[in-house]
């Protein structure tokens, strides 16, 4: 039980939920007050001297935002939550940039309210310290990841929590701002959009879910994990930061580049969560850092391409994101002066021993139980070719899989945008004509055409009568 000293005005202009709220306190052992309008809050504040002030957000007169700038210039050392839902979200983010200690969304969630309060009030000092220590950013960072508003308004029947990341000189915070099952409309989605709320947040588990993942592996969850959380934000920082140089200097526009970032970050963030795929990640780094940089291109390249042949749904881009970033993980098996060498430096030998990677890597990736079986099935097709001219299984056009298909231009076109001795990119058009050129047969040609549409190069003639 709480100290009943510890007091808290509750704002709000509904009667009801007042009462239930002030129940819920009062049964937690704080001493409550309740007022109905952001005026008589204002009357109170000097009469109740309350440590904490829970408040409506949208109030007839005076918002909770008006109460908040109020709060912080006349009793700066009250902590002021504020109650919202997904329809206030603005609103919530001017608030959180104002600095509310904490958000509660309507309908509120007992066991959620009370560890807020208790939270703010260890953080005000007030009450001694939890035992368990706060997360680090790093560690916070790695519970949430980040979804374009365009594919909230692509899948708006989700059924998940909803965050907001709030970015300040203390640090960072990601607040709940709706609770799973909420409304959450085209039109109101859009309109946020339309006011420049380009991201929302859910949880690294909510998001697995969100993509139909079926993770068998027990160890999932962060607290379990072996390897450091800064150790994974390295190196998704570090990938971010070689794609951004990479694809900005390409001419690529932002927006494009944003929408393709947002889901090879979210990927990272999923595989890095799972010890086994975190080492097998750094493992493709260890082989060659080239060949971890070719995998992040790979990765960006096919989730913009899947992005012009109007693959919509976040879940397949998602796996195309992952796809890609896994496609050559079979080449860990093979020796590092194999890998080094351009295909017509093999003898036949070599060659036999290097078509075998696509295998490999779609048995290391099966094993770990964690990487969805389409992905597999991408990484074990991502070199068969559409006449039959591919490995490992020589696979015609009708048996390969659309993201083996998307991988496999990805994957031709990055060897000749971004060869191994490079540091910068090459023109991105340049790359396109000797695709065309010499690799072009047997690659799919809507892929093709995509992968033109995402530098905006100009459709060569042979692509043309192919499509005819």
């Amino acid at each position: 039980m709480s100290s009943p000293s510890f007091k808290i005005l509750v704002v709000d202009d509904d009667f009801y939920f007042r009462e239930v709220l002030q129940q819920c306190l009062d049964g937690a052992g704080y001493k409550t007050y309740t007022v109905e309008s952001v005026a008589q809050a204002k009357k109170a504040m000097p009469l109740y001297e309350p440590v904490i002030v829970i408040s409506d957000i949208r109030m007839p007169g005076e918002s909770g935002v008006d109460l908040l700038d109020w709060l912080n210039l006349n009793y700066p050392k009250v902590s002021c939550i504020i109650m919202t839902g997904f329809s206030d979200l603005l609103d919530a983010i001017t608030a959180g940039e104002r600095g509310a200690k904490g958000f509660l969304p309507k309908p509120f969630r007992q066991d959620e309210m009370l560890t807020l309060i208790k939270k703010i009030l260890q953080g005000d000092g007030l009450l001694p310290s939890g035992s368990v220590p706060e997360p680090s950013a790093a560690e916070q960072e790695a519970q949430y990841c980040k979804i374009s508003i365009d594919d909230f308004i692509i899948g708006s029947n989700l059924s998940y929590n909803i965050y907001i990341k709030l970015e300040s000189s203390s640090g960072i915070r990601y607040l709940k701002v709706a609770h799973s099952g909420e409304d959450l409309s085209t039109e109101r989605v859009r309109s946020y959009k339309e006011k420049g709320v380009n991201h929302l947040y859910l949880s690294t588990e909510d998001y697995q879910d969100y993509l139909g993942m079926a993770v068998k592996v027990a160890n999932f969850a962060i607290n379990k994990s072996q390897i450091s959380p800064e150790k994974k934000a390295r190196l998704l920082r570090n990938t971010m930061e070689l794609m951004q140089q990479q694809f900005l200097s390409s001419g690529l526009s932002k927006q494009d580049y944003d929408n393709g970032a947002i889901l090879v970050e979210s990927s990272i963030k999923l595989l890095t969560q799972h010890d086994p795929m975190m080492i097998l990640l750094e493992s493709l780094k260890e082989v060659s850092d080239s060949l971890f940089a070719h995998s992040s291109a790979v990765s960006m390249i096919a989730t913009l391409i899947g992005r012009k042949m109007g693959w919509g749904s976040p879940k397949i881009l998602s796996k195309v994101s992952m796809a890609g970033l896994l496609h050559d993980m079979g080449k860990r098996q093979l020796p590092k002066e194999l890998i080094r060498k351009s295909r017509s430096e093999m003898d036949s030998g070599e060659i036999l021993q290097y078509e075998t990677h696509p295998r490999r890597g779609s048995e290391i990736l099966s094993e770990s139980g964690f990487v969805p079986s389409d992905v597999v099935q991408a990484v074990f097709q991502h070199h068969e070719r559409g006449n039959g001219s591919g490995f490992p299984n020589h696979l015609p056009e009708g048996r390969i899989m659309p993201v083996a298909k998307v991988i496999a231009v990805a994957d031709e076109f990055a060897h000749l945008w971004l060869p191994r001795s490079q540091t910068t990119p090459l023109d991105p058009r340049l790359a396109l004509d000797s695709l065309m050129s010499f690799y072009s047969d047997g690659l799919n040609p809507e892929v093709l055409i995509a992968l033109h549409a995402v530098f905006d190069h100009k459709l060569p003639e042979v692509l043309k009568k192919r499509m005819v």
